[in-house]
Formats: structure tokens, sequence, C-alpha cells
């Protein structure tokens, strides 16, 4: 019998789908972005399999950055020395990073270290997550009262909060690694979908993402980047805030951050809190499921057992 043109285009299409398939499972960096990369190592955590590098501009990629970015292979990191200056490429799919092809080029006096004395960056790179119940945060203070500015430009206080858990966490919208700010903003998508179905909480939580870089994340930029993601303002609250109110909130949720803007580094941690402002949990890196943060703040809207 004879095959028409369709047949034999649907058949061929199959065909490449079913490969690409295989490819992508036994093969995760399949169909990955690459960009020719030149930076500067700032510092190597070999037991993690990663280096802090401070990059150029990736034309079309990202700004100039300083990132904690996984090299492969491990003979590659080995070799990397605080102020080598290096060529690289950095492959990027939707949930990974890694840097590949690195060659030391030469070295840059005086790279080592973001600024003195500032902390270095969480162990394991962006994603590494492990959880803190609230015996492990009982020396963390109450969630701040600080001013903060929404994405629909609504100046309000944290306090309009108490009565509700929240989760706190941090990004910024010009973060292009995968595992970092990219899919926390994923997992709290995904989240809202939970809290705001039937369970326990019916709606009564609150996301709150601010900023870490305010002077580039106005209002606008963040409506925008909510829009992207499916934010619910009634669930998941974007904003951003002065330097003294990002301050406060760091430094209660316990998060280092090393530099400004897009040269930033940052851990990432989120900060489940009772409807009363008290710590219940830390989620650190972004390891953790949506149904482990939503089951967090089903669990911090309880009221606790009295003896």
């Amino acid at each position: 019998m004879k095959r028409s043109r369709l047949d034999i285009y649907l058949a061929v299409a199959a065909a490449a789908a079913g490969i690409a398939g295989l490819l992508l499972i036994t093969n995760p960096w399949f169909g990955a972005r690459r960009a020719p990369l030149r930076g500067v190592v700032i510092s190597v955590d070999a037991p993690a399999g990663r280096a802090v590098v401070r990059h150029d501009s990736l034309p079309g990629v990202m700004p100039a950055m300083t990132m904690s970015l996984r090299v492969e292979p491990r003979r590659e990191l080995e070799r990397l020395r605080e102020g080598d200056s290096v060529e690289a490429v950095l492959e990027l799919t939707r949930d990974r990073s890694r840097l590949t092809g690195v060659r030391v080029v030469g070295r840059t006096a005086g790279a080592a270290g973001l600024a003195a004395g500032e902390p270095a960056p969480a162990p394991g790179g962006p994603g590494a997550s492990r959880a803190a119940g609230a015996d492990a945060l009982a020396g963390f203070p109450r969630l701040p009262d600080v001013r903060l500015r929404d994405a629909g430009g609504r100046r309000f206080r944290t306090s309009e909060l108490r009565g509700m858990p929240v989760a706190l966490g941090f990004l910024y919208t010009r973060c292009a690694i995968p595992e970092a700010c990219p899919r926390l903003a994923r997992q709290l998508s995904e989240t809202q979908e939970l809290i705001g179905g039937p369970t326990e909480l019916r709606g009564q939580a609150r996301l709150l993402t601010v900023t870490l870089d305010p002077k580039y994340d106005t209002p606008a930029r963040l409506a925008r980047y909510g829009r992207e993601r499916g934010a619910d303002p009634a669930l998941w609250t974007l904003a951003t805030g002065d330097s003294a109110a990002l301050a406060a909130l760091l430094a209660a949720a316990g998060i280092t951050v090393r530099g400004a803007g897009p040269g930033m580094v940052h851990e990432e941690a989120l900060i489940v809190y009772r409807p009363d402002g008290r710590p219940f949990r830390r989620l650190e890196g972004t390891r953790w499921t949506p149904r482990e943060l939503a089951q967090a703040l089903e669990e911090a809207a309880r009221p606790e057992d009295r003896p």
C-alpha cells in the first residue's frame, strides 16, 4: 500500500521524537544551551565539585555575574585555584547548569573573595537542600516588621501578614542559573496551586518573595516576572524594599549575600513562619518539593499542642 506524504512525515517525526527522548534519558545534557565564558575564579569548593566564578557578560544569556557553578569533569576542578583567569563553556538546561572545557589562561591578582571579611557561599552550591525544624530555629527572631512594596506598587508592612503562615524567600529576576532563582520560582508557582486548592489552608497562607536586587527589580519588573510564572497576588507576593528592610529580613532568615546586583552570590533558603511571626521551619536550597512546603505551611498554621 502506498503511503501518503503526510503518513511518512508523521512517521519520521515520531521516530525523531523517540530518538530525542532516548537521548534525554541517556544524556541529560542533550539539547543544552551552550555559551562561551570568560571569568575569574573567586573560590573553589572541591568536595561539592563547584567553583565560584566572576564572569563577563554572556550576550543573549545573562549579564556579567558571580556564580557558584558545577565543574565537570572533576579533574578540571582540581586544577583550579583562586585568582585563575579561565575560559570555559557554560551549559544550561531547564533545571541544571555546569562548566565544561575549563582552561586556565592567566592569573588575576587580588581576585580571591568578593569583599574582605564577607562569609563564604552556602556549602554545596545552588539547589543543595536540607530542612531545619523549630528546635534548630530557636535562636531566630520573629518575622521583622518592615515596609515593602509589592509588584502592584502598593506599600505594605510585613506585620499585615500576621494571622497566617508565611513562607519568606529571596530571588532576583536577572538570576539565570537554573538550580537557583528560576527553580525557586517554579517551586513557588507549584506551591501556590496546592495552597490555593482544597487543603486545610484553603488559601489562608502567603508566599512572600523579596528581591535581592531592588535597584533593578522595580515593581513593574516584578509584576512582569510574576505574570510569566502565573503568580496569584492573593497567594504569592513578589516585593521589593529599601536596603534597611532587605537587610533586616536577610538577617532574620540567617541568609548571607556577597556582592550586589547581578554580581552577587547568595544562599538559597526559605523560612516558614507561624501566624504569630515565629519561625517554624527553614528549607535550605531548592530541592524541596512544593508538597513539602505546602505541608510545612499547613503544620505552621495549626495550633500548638499545650501540655
